[in-house]
């Protein structure tokens, strides 16, 4: 048989059968309507990208993998956050590892003069740090704002974030 001969032949088959049959084929599968179970493996996969990148800044610098971080934070990380369901110790760790990924990202945002975007990840670890009580780890995004808030000129609120810091890590 002929190359075209076989590509007609191929299109009338095609078309007898109807297109229902090859819809699996050309559309996007449906959204899960019971949200994904989230469970220590994907937090060991974030946590693990987060040394990848924290790997990346300390070689080449903060903005060498900055959109990177970003998207990877935006399009896999915040969705298994919000829509996932998970136990409670892994709600915990998995907001932990969130934090430090979104510290990270602070980090390398303030790094290459992006200010307000680093204050807003630092702020959002904070929180989802004092959402699970991690003490510790909240406060070390205070200390982080500290920093920034000192670079930028602001003593006032440096060192009110300092002593809040230090208050929060005992």
């Amino acid at each position: 048989m002929q190359r075209r001969q076989l590509l007609r032949a191929a299109a009338v088959g095609a078309a007898s059968i109807g297109s229902s049959a090859f819809g699996w084929f050309s559309t996007q599968p449906a959204p899960p309507s019971d949200p994904r179970a989230v469970g220590m493996m994907d937090v060991q996969i974030i946590r693990e990208m987060t040394q990848t990148f924290r790997r990346l800044d300390n070689c080449f610098g903060g903005g060498h993998a900055r959109s990177a971080v970003t998207n990877y934070l935006a399009s896999d990380v915040l969705p298994v956050l919000r829509e996932g369901r998970y136990r409670d110790d892994v709600r915990r760790d998995l907001s932990a590892a969130v934090a430090e990924l979104n510290q990270l990202a602070g980090w390398m945002a303030y790094d290459v003069g992006d200010a307000d975007s680093g204050r807003r990840h630092l702020q959002h670890a904070m929180r989802l740090c004092q959402d699970v009580g991690d003490d510790a780890l909240a406060g070390e995004m205070l200390a982080g704002m500290s920093h920034q808030a000192a670079f930028l000129g602001s003593a006032a609120l440096a060192t009110d974030l300092a002593r809040v810091a230090k208050d929060n890590a005992k």
